[in-house]
């Protein structure tokens, strides 16, 4: 059975475009940094919880 080529190639364009736009974000991210604990609670919003905090370290430390 072939593949249905109409299908396909705008698929692999998506694809493409997707990953220009990843390369395009990390470059535009290389050089973010972590701030520091106390620089961080000072750029917050006070309504920013610790549990929020903690949340957000979690996601980032998991490597996705």
């Amino acid at each position: 059975m072939e593949a249905p080529w109409g299908l396909c190639l705008p698929a692999g364009d998506t694809i493409e475009k997707a990953k220009a736009r990843t390369r395009a974000v990390g470059r535009k991210l290389k050089d973010v940094q972590e701030l520091p604990v106390g620089e961080a609670a000072g750029l917050l919003p006070s309504n920013v919880t610790e549990d929020d905090v903690e949340a957000a370290e979690e996601d980032s430390a998991g490597g996705d």
